[in-house]
C-alpha cells in the first residue's frame, strides 16, 4: 500500500469511528442546509454558472444535484467535492502538521486555529482528529508566508480571495484574528456553498457586501468597493485556483495585483491545468509586475526537497 492510500484507509477508518457520535442536525443547520438547496436551485434556473471553465462549469452542476438529493451535512463526502476541495491527508500534509508543531506559536495560535467541528464531515487528520488535511494545509500556507516575508498575510484592512473552495481559508483566518473585510470571487454556486460551510460555524457571509465577509461574483463590483471604501492594505490570495481559471478570467484578475492598496500576495498553483502551462504563465505575470512587487517562488512541499516538474509551487509577493 502506497503512503496516500495508507492515510486514506486511516483517515476512513477514523471517519467510520467518529461517525457513531455524529449530532443530529440543529434546527439552525438544518435552515442552512434549506437554503443551500434554496440558492442552488435559484441559480440553475437562472442559468447563473459563472465564467468558469468547462470542468468547473461540471462541479457546479453536480454539485447542485448533489444538494438536493443528499445530505449537505455531509457535503464533504460529495464526489464533485471529495475531489475538487477536500482531498484527504498525504505525506506532505504530516510534513505541514509537524512543521506547524515547531512552530513556537504552536499552542498560542495555529493549534487553536485548526481546531474546529467538523461541519460537512470531512476526513479527520489521524495524528489531529479535531482538524482536516484541507485546513492544515491552508494554516502551512499562511505560515510559510510569514516565515517567508516576516509579515503575517493577514494583517490587512482587506483580503481578497480569488476562489475560495468551501471557505476554508475564510475560517482559518477568521480563527487566527483578523477582522476586516474579507471578500471571496467565485462561481455562484460555488459561493452558495460557502454561505452555507461560513454560516455553520457562525460566519455571516452574503452577497451584497454588507457583511464582514462578502461572497461576490462580479469583479466590478469589488473594484468599486475598493475605490470607494479605499482600505489602507490588501492582501490577494488564490491558491490553485488562479491556475485553474480561463485565461480571460485570468486578465480581469491581473488589474487586482497593480491596485496600490494590494500589498501582499500568496498564490499556489500546479504546472499544467487543461493543457495551460502554468508555470510559463505565472512566471510571466512576476516578470511583467516586477516593478511593484518583490516576488519569491518555493515549493509547497516544505520538506526542502528541490522542486520536480510536477510539483505545486507558491508565488509570495510584497509591495514595498
Amino acid at each position: 500500500m502506497n503512503p496516500r492510500r495508507a492515510f486514506r484507509f486511516v483517515e476512513n477508518a477514523l471517519a467510520t469511528i467518529m461517525d457513531l457520535w455524529a449530532k443530529p442536525s440543529t434546527p439552525s443547520q438544518t435552515a442552512l442546509a434549506r437554503r443551500l438547496v434554496g440558492d442552488l436551485d435559484a441559480l440553475m434556473q437562472a442559468g447563473r454558472t459563472g465564467e468558469g471553465s468547462d470542468f468547473w462549469q461540471g462541479i457546479c452542476v453536480e454539485l447542485h444535484r448533489l444538494a438536493a438529493s443528499g445530505d449537505p451535512m455531509y457535503f464533504m463526502r460529495w464526489p464533485a467535492i471529495e475531489a475538487t476541495m477536500v482531498h484527504g491527508a498525504a505525506p506532505v500534509t504530516l510534513r505541514m502538521w509537524l512543521m506547524l508543531r515547531q512552530s513556537p506559536a504552536w499552542r498560542t495560535l495555529w493549534a487553536p486555529a485548526l481546531r474546529h467541528p467538523r461541519f460537512g464531515h470531512p476526513p479527520p487528520f489521524a495524528p489531529m482528529p479535531s482538524t482536516d488535511a484541507i485546513a492544515l494545509e491552508h494554516a502551512s500556507h499562511l505560515f510559510r508566508f510569514h516565515r517567508q516575508q516576516a509579515t503575517h498575510f493577514h494583517d490587512a484592512d482587506c483580503i481578497i480571495e480569488f476562489g475560495g473552495g468551501y471557505g476554508s481559508m475564510c475560517r482559518m483566518t477568521r480563527a487566527l484574528g483578523f477582522r476586516g473585510k474579507y471578500i471571496i470571487f467565485d462561481l455562484p454556486p460555488v459561493s452558495a456553498l460557502q454561505r452555507y460551510y461560513l454560516g455553520m460555524h457562525g460566519i455571516e457571509a452574503d452577497g451584497t457586501g454588507g457583511a464582514a465577509t462578502w461572497l461576490c461574483n462580479d469583479l466590478d463590483a469589488i473594484t468599486a468597493w475598493l475605490e470607494r471604501d479605499a482600505p489602507s492594505g490588501v492582501s490577494l490570495i488564490s491558491t490553485w485556483a488562479l491556475s485553474e481559471m480561463p485565461m480571460f478570467v485570468r486578465r480581469r484578475i491581473e488589474p487586482f495585483f497593480s491596485l496600490p492598496v494590494a500589498r501582499k500576495a500568496l498564490l499556489a498553483y500546479q504546472p499544467e491545468f487543461e493543457g495551460t502551462d502554468n508555470k510559463a504563465y505565472f512566471r510571466d505575470m512576476m516578470g511583467r509586475t516586477s516593478d511593484r512587487w518583490v516576488w519569491s517562488e518555493l515549493n509547497v512541499d516544505p520538506s526542502g526537497k528541490t522542486p520536480t516538474a510536477a510539483d505545486s509551487l507558491y508565488v509570495f509577493g510584497v509591495a514595498p
